[in-house]
């Protein structure tokens, strides 16, 4: 997994783009209620919360992975600007 981000020269318009790696072929629902994003996969995945927590410090105040050994399951606390989308590579 990898986070990346682009700064423009207008900080309203950072980009800033998650990425998650697998090697079969997975689900996804991502929606948003609140201040909340999910990103919810159908097979569970190690990663490194804390590393991906500072990368994305200024679009989240808070990423949560729910415990569950059937899903990745993140729960991240955006900030009010924040739009997101989803985009399919490979797998």
């Amino acid at each position: 997994m990898a986070l990346s981000q682009v700064v423009s020269p207008k900080p309203q318009n950072q980009v800033a783009s998650l990425s998650f790696s697998w090697n079969i072929p997975v689900a996804l629902s991502l929606f948003k209620r609140g201040n909340y994003l999910w990103i919810i996969f159908d097979h569970t995945q190690s990663i490194d919360i804390e590393e991906l927590s500072k990368t994305a410090a200024p679009l989240s105040d808070e990423i949560v992975q729910i415990p569950n050994f059937q899903a990745l399951i993140l729960r991240l606390k955006i900030n009010d600007n924040v739009k997101f989308m989803v985009r399919k590579e490979g797998l």
